[in-house]
Parts: C-alpha cells; sequence; structure tokens
C-alpha cells in the first residue's frame, strides 16, 4: 500500500488503489514518458521509497524495473524491508 501511495503521489496518479500486481512498472513508473521529458518523478519516487522503508535500492533493481511487474517490484522492496536488521533500543 505504502509503495502504491508513493508512486501515485510522486506521478500524480489519481488514485493509489489502481495499482494491480500485474501491471507493468513501464506503465506506472512511466518509462514511455521518458523520451519526453527529462523529469525527475524517478528520481525523486526512489529517494522516497529509499527514505520510508530504510533501505538502498539496488542498481540491479533500479536497472531491471522498466521490465517488471508492480507485484514483483513489491516483492523484491519487501525482499529488501526483511533483510534489514532491526535498530536496537
Amino acid at each position: 500500500q505504502k509503495v502504491s501511495e508513493i508512486i501515485a503521489s510522486e506521478y500524480y496518479w489519481p488514485r493509489e488503489a489502481l495499482f494491480l500486481p500485474e501491471d507493468e512498472c513501464w506503465v506506472l513508473f512511466c518509462f514511455w514518458r521518458r523520451q519526453l521529458s527529462d523529469g525527475l518523478e524517478l528520481p525523486s519516487c526512489i529517494l522516497r521509497l529509499q527514505e520510508d522503508f530504510n533501505v538502498e535500492l539496488p542498481e540491479g533493481l533500479l536497472l531491471s524495473l522498466a521490465g517488471m511487474s508492480f507485484g514483483a517490484f513489491c516483492n523484491e522492496v519487501l525482499r529488501l524491508i526483511q533483510d534489514v536488521p532491526s535498530p536496537e533500543c
């Protein structure tokens, strides 16, 4: 849900609930539009994801993002979150 909210916010999608696991990241992250504009939506979105989930998205994941489904991307983010050790009190 949080990943959907961040993407919807950064790309001005009408509502975050429209994202399905089988949706293509090519569409959600507007890779088709990159030829038309040099927007900062993607870097901003990635930074927000990293900050909100306290993880660093590996370069390999970012390079393969355009060919992934939304569900696969969320699974990768979840895997990274689970690999991060909890801060000690």
